[in-house]
């Protein structure tokens, strides 16, 4: 198991530790969401940076990782080089807001979908994810999301009531 792999999978079970200890978790927050949780344990930066960096762009982390640009300056483009160094893929970061890459379903028994906004499939997605690395003899590879893969997007930020 190559070095990256081998602190993804530290990486992984941290975030599952963060999770099943932290009294907040909101998919539609990106410091506290899915891959928000992750960033925290990749990054060492608190979740109200991460939001706050996060919408300087416009989307979830799947949008973020489809603009990202290693000169932008911007503190989110700075967050996920700091998340690729130490391991993800761009695609990863996107199966990881919506939990839909199919090797790591696939080791989930009884379940090929999960919600993706539930803590407990998060849970679940991730703890899966780190065994399925820790496996001798299994490749990790990014897989391109597929239009199947995604669920509806929703703006979870509530607009300001207007009187």
């Amino acid at each position: 198991m190559g070095i990256h792999r081998a602190q993804l999978v530290g990486y992984l079970k941290d975030t599952v530790t963060l999770l099943e200890s932290s009294p907040h978790y909101e998919w539609g927050n990106s410091g506290a969401c899915n891959c928000g949780h992750l960033a925290q344990v990749m990054t060492g930066h608190h979740k109200a940076d991460l939001h706050r960096w996060a919408l300087e762009r416009d989307g979830d982390w799947t949008e973020t990782a489809r603009s990202y640009c290693e000169n932008s300056g911007l503190p989110i483009d700075q967050v996920i080089d700091v998340m690729l160094s130490k391991g993800l893929q761009l695609e990863d970061i996107r199966h990881i807001e919506y939990l839909s890459h199919p090797d790591v379903l696939a080791r989930i028994p009884g379940r090929s979908s999960l919600r993706h906004n539930q803590r407990e499939d998060v849970i679940l997605y991730f703890r899966a994810w780190a065994e399925l690395l820790e496996q001798e003899g299994v490749t990790w590879e990014a897989r391109r999301m597929l239009p199947q893969d995604r669920v509806a997007v929703h703006d979870s930020i509530p607009e300001p009531e207007r009187g």
